[in-house]
């Protein structure tokens, strides 16, 4: 039998983990709920798709846009019960928060994610926003500048 102690690295904001110190660093710097994120979306050259100009909104702004979930919970037993579910009424307050917060995020959903995450905001609950969908749009629209400029 072979027996292996490996170390294992852990995000501080998160709960990824890897068995690579550099992946998890690399992870925490861009990590939608590290408050002092750098946003690689807002980093990279995507064409007209960012309205920022590629300059990465303050995650206080953001905060700043989308309603605060505690009104919304609802507890199953009592408020000192620890298992609560939200109302409906807060995938309501997000839409209507919605274009105000893709506005001074300059349309990130990078960011959009992290300000819904870093409020305690489950992101399905923003069913106006679809991550992968608009990252895919992003992706689609970086391929094509680069298939353009090898014509």
């Amino acid at each position: 039998m072979i027996v292996k102690k490996v170390n294992r690295y852990y995000c501080e904001f998160c709960k990824k983990a890897n068995c690579s110190a550099s992946s998890i660093k690399r992870h925490e710097l861009a990590c939608t709920l590290n408050p002092n994120r750098v946003c690689n979306v807002c980093l990279m050259d995507h064409g007209d798709y960012c309205q920022n100009e590629f300059e990465q909104a303050p995650i206080d702004a953001l905060l700043a846009v989308l309603p605060d979930p505690r009104p919304f919970q609802i507890f199953d037993e009592d408020e000192h019960s620890e298992f609560f579910y939200f109302s409906n009424k807060l995938t309501i307050a997000v839409n209507a928060a919605l274009p105000k917060l893709r506005e001074i995020s300059g349309n990130c959903p990078a960011c959009i994610m992290a300000a819904l995450r870093q409020k305690g905001i489950p992101v399905p609950m923003a069913t106006d926003f679809d991550f992968t969908l608009e990252m895919e749009e992003i992706w689609s629209e970086i391929n094509n500048n680069r298939n353009n400029d090898y014509d």
